[in-house]
C-alpha cells in the first residue's frame, strides 16, 4: 500500500465511522512509513474507548485498536496555582 492508497482508505473509514454517528478524523502516522490512519474519538477514559472499540468491531471494522496520545502529558502547563490544575488529561483515540 502506498501513501495515496492509505489516504483513500483512511478517508473512507473515517467517513464510514461518521455515518455511524461517531466523531472521526484522519491523521498521518508518525515514523518512516507515514501512513494515513482513521481515528475515532477522543474519549476521556479507557472504559469509553474500550466500549467504542467493541461497537466498531460489531459494525464490521476488523481490527480497531486503542491509541493513547501521550503528547498531552508533556504539553507545557499554565502557571495556575490550584489543586485542580495538577497534570494534563490523556486523549484516547480508536484507530479504525
Amino acid at each position: 500500500m502506498d501513501y495515496q492508497d492509505s489516504s483513500d482508505g483512511a478517508g473512507y473509514a473515517a467517513n464510514r465511522v461518521r455515518t455511524l454517528g461517531f466523531p472521526s478524523f484522519t491523521r498521518v502516522s508518525p515514523g518512516r512509513r507515514q501512513l494515513h490512519q482513521a481515528m475515532v474519538g477522543p474519549y476521556a477514559s479507557l472504559d469509553e474507548a474500550e466500549k467504542m472499540q467493541r461497537r466498531l468491531a460489531r459494525s464490521g471494522f476488523a481490527t480497531p485498536r486503542i491509541f493513547v496520545d501521550e503528547s498531552l502529558r508533556n504539553a507545557p502547563r499554565n502557571e495556575i496555582k490550584s489543586q485542580d490544575a495538577e497534570g494534563n488529561p490523556n486523549v484516547l483515540l480508536i484507530g479504525a
